[in-house]
């Protein structure tokens, strides 16, 4: 990417036509594609797949595509031509950045978002019509939030890389350049001001709706492990027929999501967005099942010790935390028509937790 940045300022923008760049564009696409990556269109119901991010040559690959749609943004200008090369570039992006994908390529995706300079694009609805201006707000919303995950990625070369890509869109002086999680804490400050509200909302909601998503059929796994105590045997308790006997070893023990989490209910909660829509409905759900599942702990449970406490579990407890967080945030914005269910529930458990407390 070097020798080809520096060809350009060697040879000005004669060798980089509109017509070379698409012509660059493909061989970019099937160099990564050579490089051992399985998908480009993002036709796929699995985007988030180790087997997906290929290896060190599709890496190189997609810093090469990135220049390609920085170039042709300053050729053309931004137009629905480019939405497509957009929209492969984003899925591309997100396929490389598993935590279980090869370092250089993850490296090559944080670096690939500042190389883009997608997230300095200055865009106005009067100069683009409201559908194509909303397409590129999407993608743009989504490569920002990408390189938000990156500043918590396991190796400190792809943090770094990420943290100038963002600082490049950021208008804080007051940033520091050498420490992401700060970083991390000014950009979601920014963000208000950066993205159109209405967007913002749903794409942080499901981000934090993300967070929850397997928490039902966690919290009935840890239940039926559990039960096999009943009270009598604590020898027992590794018994769970789900249990496996090595459990997998996390990927990225540098990752906090409870951090990302409380940033992403702090920007909702402060841009005083009523929240009414399908991931909000969906948080509420789910955190009504929850407190379902603590009332019945608290009332049904066989053995009263933290042992048993199925929210004192690794597994349960992050994804609890960010799902009540969550869902009082909706409800302190208010509107939304399913929030007095939750309300009452809560209710019900407080006074179950000082009735206990009382004992």
């Amino acid at each position: 990417l070097e020798l080809v940045k520096a060809c350009k300022i060697l040879h000005g923008d004669t060798i980089f036509t509109k017509a070379c760049l698409k012509s660059n564009w493909d061989m970019f696409v099937g160099l990564r594609k050579l490089g051992g990556s399985k998908n480009i269109t993002g036709r796929t119901t699995k985007i988030y797949d180790e087997e997906n991010a290929g290896n060190g040559l599709s890496g190189n690959a997609l810093e090469l595509m990135s220049f390609c749609l920085g170039a042709l943004y300053e050729v053309d200008g931004l137009n629905e031509n480019m939405i497509s090369e957009l929209s492969q570039f984003r899925h591309a992006l997100l396929e490389s950045t598993d935590p279980l994908s090869p370092l250089e390529v993850r490296h090559s995706a944080a670096m690939s978002i500042g190389f883009v300079g997608i997230l300095t694009w200055e865009m106005h609805e009067g100069e683009l019509t409201h559908e194509l201006h909303k397409k590129v707000e999407i993608i743009k919303l989504d490569l920002y939030i990408t390189a938000i995950k990156l500043l918590q990625d396991n190796d400190v070369d792809v943090r770094f890389a990420s943290m100038k890509s963002l600082m490049l869109s950021s208008k804080s002086n007051t940033m520091h350049p050498s420490v992401p999680s700060l970083v991390l804490e000014s950009i979601f400050n920014e963000m208000n001001t950066s993205f159109n509200v209405e967007l913002l909302t749903i794409r942080l909601l499901q981000l934090i709706a993300g967070a929850s998503l397997s928490l039902e059929a966690t919290i009935s796994a840890v239940k039926e492990e559990l039960a096999h105590t009943n009270g009598k045997d604590k020898s027992n308790l590794n018994l769970g027929v789900k249990r496996k006997i090595f459990e997998y070893e996390d990927p990225n023990p540098f990752e906090e999501d409870l951090v990302i989490l409380q940033l992403a209910v702090a920007t909702l909660t402060h841009s005083g967005k009523v929240i009414s829509c399908t991931e909000s409905s969906d948080i509420l759900r789910r955190g009504a099942k929850m407190l379902d599942d603590l009332k019945d702990y608290m009332t049904n449970r066989f053995i009263q010790d933290p042992v048993h406490d199925i929210f004192r579990h690794s597994a349960v407890f992050a994804a609890a935390f960010g799902l009540a967080l969550s869902s009082a945030c909706i409800i302190y914005l208010g509107g939304h028509d399913k929030q007095n269910d939750v309300v009452q529930k809560s209710k019900q458990v407080l006074d179950l937790i000082e009735k206990n407390t009382s004992q």
